[in-house]
């Protein structure tokens, strides 16, 4: 999704963050007419205890580059998982 307005985002929770490294918010957004992906983490301060919200934008080019990253590690993950269904019936364990 690309943003049509300049200096304006979006932010949406992040469905696939695995742990408190991964951002809780993700999304598209414009500043000064180039398109970007903004990360949104939620942290506490370690010395107030107040909490903040942490920012890392990345442009669209290395964005798409983690993104094809992640889904040849998944499509390898996959790969892994497929069983063998050409096993005799005999070898079967049960």
């Amino acid at each position: 999704m690309k943003m049509e307005k300049n200096n304006k985002g979006l932010a949406f929770i992040n469905k696939y963050a695995e742990s408190d490294r991964h951002p809780k918010y993700k999304g598209p957004c414009k500043v000064n007419n180039e398109n970007y992906e903004v990360a949104v983490w939620i942290s506490t301060s370690s010395k107030t205890g107040d909490k903040y919200l942490s920012f890392e934008f990345t442009t669209e080019e290395e964005a798409e580059k983690y993104k094809n990253k992640q889904q040849q590690e998944e499509v390898v993950d996959k790969k892994e998982e497929v069983v063998d269904n050409n096993i005799p019936e005999d070898e079967l364990p049960f």
